[in-house]
């Protein structure tokens, strides 16, 4: 190969760039596809978000009542215990006997 052969140094860098251009646009096809992908994702978190709200009221509602439950049992069982043991019973405990 003649280093001066003009010819083949054009075809070289049509083939380079050629390439390059394959490569961009490659690139630019894969970012294409992830910003379809991320907007789906969006769409489809946006249209979940209502159910999953209610979903989420409902177990905290659960939970509430649950608590609620254990803490009348637990209000019910002290009572009893207060009352075994002589105390005078109050409706509301003293934070320090809690603690």
């Amino acid at each position: 190969m003649d280093l001066f052969d003009v010819d083949t140094l054009e075809k070289a860098e049509a083939q380079i760039d050629a390439f390059i251009d394959k490569r961009a646009k490659e690139r630019a096809d894969a970012n294409n596809l992830e910003e379809f992908w991320a907007e789906q994702d969006r769409r489809i978190r946006e249209k979940r978000r209502p159910a999953n709200r209610r979903a989420w009221i409902a177990h905290h509602g659960r939970m509430n009542l649950l608590h609620l439950g254990l803490a009348a049992e637990h209000a019910d069982k002290r009572s009893r215990l207060m009352l075994e043991g002589g105390y005078e019973v109050d409706e509301t405990p003293d934070p320090e006997e809690v603690a």
